[in-house]
């Protein structure tokens, strides 16, 4: 077949077109190119494409971008420039349409000044040759403001609290805006990679912290009796301030560092709004640790306020791995991975809160996805509202750290079986691109999950707490957005900087709450009275913002929404048991008996005191228990506590499937737009699963999106490990 190709090529070479199948010239030269350089496998690949159905030159009306990063690099050694050609030609056969490079501050201006574009020129150019999208990666990497490594003629000071190193870099990213925006292939512009804060204590940055205190606390007066806590501070002028040795300004100096890494990334988007008059979006790929989403290898130290970072950027980025580090491991995998793209899409800044997945593993490292695990993981992306997936990385790099790791092509570039998956996987995506590029989920549940109480848990002292890597707290988080998960409602993740959208949900969990604003408060005794539902556990709301005990607890008038209040809490080893309607449970790490006002006791301790209470409130109703529900539900859930409170939240929302059989472990993941409703029911199991289905919208029309075969949910689905099966009722 190959050697009729090349005969068939050589004999219509003065033609336009041609048939093979009803495919065009064009199709049948690139597998002759490819031919010709002797990469048999790809030229296979492409003709297996072909026969499939697939139509290499005329995607549909609109694209749904999917593609790799590929050179120009910021780290290593880029392979040979002859070779480039012919990997962004590939990359285009792969059914790939986005392409990121890095344009690197020391790689660009050789000298002071003077500005080397060849690579990044030469690489918009072959974009521009064939069909594909570029994302330039420009300003920050890691811990530094501009690029990844500072060049050797600039000997000053690399803090970007130091003017003349932010003019300068300033300069180099203005210039680089200004040189490519117009570009026909530019889609957009990543403001840093990976960013996190630096621990950077020099005179800029000190003089920069200070005037941040003097901002929030306007006297010294009123600093020296915030942070006299464990010490007497007596400072005389704002000069003297350093960064304390108290447990509230250790917090204040981390609050300082998120605060200043959101300003920087602010300060390149305005660069970027500056300087591109065609206003190509902002994004920049944050990732889970350093947002303190992985609870064991988390901490406030890496600076990243995920809300405020969020308000930086066009649409909210993010690199997504799931087994190549060590640190991607971990118990309950689908369902965390679920709760941090919750995380980024309830901060995304774009419409409908889409998001892009700027890197995910292509290859091999300390672990490898197998390609069924990889192509179920990319779909649940696609129901968690990614509207765009990048690989990480096309090629190898030929030197330093990554040599022989996470590539999706063979060394030389020919095509490997993971790249050949990634091709199938990228052509059903453009199949079906004016489906998944225009639903979105609209959730009615919440959990709420303020940054302030994961910065204010590190001065807590005990290894209950853990306070270096949040690992207790993130417990409560994961484990009430499991009880939503497990019931099958979909959910979003709140942060300081969502509190005005509080009325679009009706219910909201409020996990490792036990510190309070008035702000906050106030918020959430609106959201009851206009008719929503809170579900708190215990210790709720009993430290104001600054680590300061409220005597009554919930503070700041919360104990009338809740209709109760508590002054004590005790451990586990003095505990009762808690006696709910299926049976008796266990407290967690803490428990408090509730004083009823206003509420109704609904579980008593076997003491007889009040374990839960509820109250109705205005138009909706607030819920309490005496102990860390969440958190519990996460390590060591008790059936009888579980079931009494899934009860209630399914009551409160409807679930978007009721199931009968298996579904441990299977997610459903709802989407809604003009194209209609979707649903991805995604088996994340080791093993098959087999259910029917009431969905929330019907069991009536749908269809299979894939196949275009009919589907009633009430029928038994059969669900091999990692299958999805997506189903779409069109509006009529």
């Amino acid at each position: 077949m190959l050697l009729l190709n090349r005969i068939t090529i050589k004999i219509i070479s003065k033609t336009r077109y041609c048939l093979y199948g009803n495919k065009s010239y064009y199709d049948i030269i690139k597998i002759s190119s490819l031919l010709i350089y002797g990469y048999t496998t790809a030229a296979q690949h492409i003709i297996s494409l072909i026969t499939k159905g697939y139509n290499m030159n005329s995607p549909t009306n609109e694209t749904f971008l999917f593609g790799t990063s590929c050179v120009p690099y910021a780290l290593g050694t880029d392979w040979p420039q002859d070779q480039w050609d012919h990997d962004y030609e590939t990359i285009k056969t792969l059914n790939f349409n986005t392409v990121r490079i890095f344009a690197a501050w020391e790689r660009i201006e050789v000298s002071n000044g003077v500005y080397e574009f060849d690579k990044v020129d030469y690489a918009m150019e072959l974009a521009k040759k064939h069909g594909l999208n570029i994302i330039i990666q420009f300003g920050g990497m890691f811990r530094t403001y501009c690029g990844n490594s500072i060049p050797e003629w600039w000997t000053e000071s690399t803090c970007p609290d130091y003017q003349p190193y932010r003019e300068k870099t300033n300069a180099l990213m203005s210039t680089v805006v200004k040189r490519y925006c117009d570009h026909p292939n530019l889609l957009g512009w990543m403001i840093w990679n990976e960013p996190e804060s630096d621990t950077c204590k020099c005179e800029h940055t000190i003089n920069a912290y200070r005037l941040w205190l003097k901002d929030k606390y306007e006297t010294i007066e009123n600093l020296n009796k915030a942070w006299s806590t464990n010490k007497t501070f007596r400072y005389t002028s704002w000069d003297e301030v350093g960064f304390g040795s108290s447990k509230l300004a250790a917090c204040e100096w981390l609050i300082f560092r998120q605060y200043r890494l959101a300003n920087l990334l602010k300060s390149i988007t305005q660069i970027v709004k500056d300087n591109d008059k065609h206003k190509h979006f902002t994004t920049s790929n944050i990732v889970n640790h350093f947002a303190a989403l992985n609870g064991p290898y988390s901490a406030a130290d890496f600076g990243v306020d995920l809300g405020d970072v969020a308000k930086s950027m066009d649409v909210m980025g993010f690199s997504f791995y799931h087994t190549e580090h060590s640190f991607d491991i971990e118990d309950h995998p689908a369902m965390r991975h679920a709760y941090k793209q919750s995380r980024y899409r309830s901060v995304s800044q774009a419409p409908n809160r889409y998001t892009y997945v700027l890197e995910t593993g292509a290859g091999p490292n300390m672990r490898q996805l197998k390609e069924t695990e990889r192509t179920r993981l990319l779909w649940q992306m696609i129901g968690h509202n990614v509207k765009c997936i990048l690989l990480w990385n096309y090629r190898s790099r030929i030197s330093e750290g990554q040599v022989g790791l996470f590539h999706l092509v063979k060394w030389d570039g020919s095509v490997s079986r993971r790249a050949e998956a990634a091709a199938d996987f990228a052509a059903i995506l453009q199949q079906h691109a004016s489906v998944f590029n225009h639903v979105f989920p609209k959730h009615q549940a919440a959990v709420l999950t303020p940054e302030l109480n994961q910065i204010m848990m590190t001065q807590l002292c005990g290894p209950a707490h853990v306070p270096e890597t949040y690992e207790g707290e993130h417990l409560s988080r994961f484990g009430a957005f499991k009880m939503l998960w497990d019931n099958k409602i979909g959910a979003d993740c709140l942060t300081e900087h969502q509190y005005d959208d509080f009325g679009n949900y009706k219910l909201i969990l409020l996990p490792m709450i036990e510190h309070m604003t008035k702000t906050l408060a106030d918020m959430l005794e609106v959201f009851v009275k206009n008719g929503g539902t809170l579900i708190a556990e215990s210790p709720f709301a009993f430290r104001d913002e600054n680590g300061f005990l409220q005597y009554h607890a919930p503070g700041f008038g919360l104990d009338t929404v809740f209709g109760c209040w508590t002054n004590d809490r005790e451990n586990k080893e003095t505990a009762p048991e808690i006696l709910y309607t299926d049976g008796t449970a266990e407290t967690c790490l803490f428990w408090s008996e509730y004083t009823a006002t206003t509420g109704k006791p609904e579980v008593l301790y076997a003491n007889g005191n009040n374990a839960v209470i509820s109250n109705r409130y205005g138009k909706g109703q607030a819920i309490i228990a005496g102990t860390e529900i969440f958190r519990q539900y996460m390590r060591s859930p008790q059936p009888a506590a579980s079931n009494y409170f899934k009860k209630i939240i399914s009551e409160v929302v409807e679930p978007d499937a009721i199931c009968c059989g298996n579904v441990d472990n299977v997610e459903f993941l709802r989407l809604e737009g003009k194209p209609g409703i979707v649903y991805l029911i995604i088996n994340h199991a080791n093993e098959p699963r087999v259910f029917t289905a009431s969905l929330r919208d019907g069991i009536q029309d749908w269809t299979n999106l894939l196949t275009g075969e009919d589907i009633c949910p009430a029928q038994p689905i059969r669900l091999d490990t990692d299958q999805t099966l997506i189903l779409i009722r069109k509006d009529s």
